[in-house]
């Protein structure tokens, strides 16, 4: 999926679900700061998914990445405003999730509620992420 334009999504702009190679490059993903549950790209029990060269402002996550995913490669996003880069929630109504294998490089984060973060349920009987980066992205907070 590549040079594509999305605007003012009712829900997710883009949702990725049990896929296996997935090539996402030169979007423009718009919705108001304000509007919930507007995920840029929703990413769920998918394997091999690149995002590229893209732009994402939204009320939410710019990018969710769900459980069950693997291998996921985000580089070169400006994302903002919204809730940054968020992996999880895991391990929801007791949920055992995993996700592995997760980069995200050189990205810059304008007006967005945290940068990349991991996020997990308090009651859970498992769940993790392991072996993932996150390097080289600039955090700008101006509210």
């Amino acid at each position: 999926m590549s040079k594509l334009r999305h605007l003012n999504s009712a829900k997710n702009h883009i949702g990725i679900s049990a896929s296996n190679i997935v090539r996402i490059s030169r979007l423009a993903i718009a919705a108001p700061g304000d509007s919930p549950n507007t995920d840029g790209i929703d990413i769920s029990g998918s394997s091999y998914v690149r995002v590229r060269d893209t732009v994402i402002g939204t009320g939410d996550d710019c990018i969710a990445i769900n459980g069950f995913c693997s291998h996921v490669d985000v580089a070169r996003v400006a994302c903002g405003p919204g809730h940054g880069i968020s992996v999880g929630s895991l391990g929801e109504d007791g949920a055992y999730q995993t996700v592995s294998d997760v980069r995200v490089a050189d990205c810059v984060f304008n007006r967005t509620l945290s940068g990349a973060r991991i996020k997990t349920w308090q009651v859970s009987y498992g769940g993790f992420m392991w072996s993932g980066s996150i390097r080289s992205f600039l955090l700008c907070i101006s509210h």
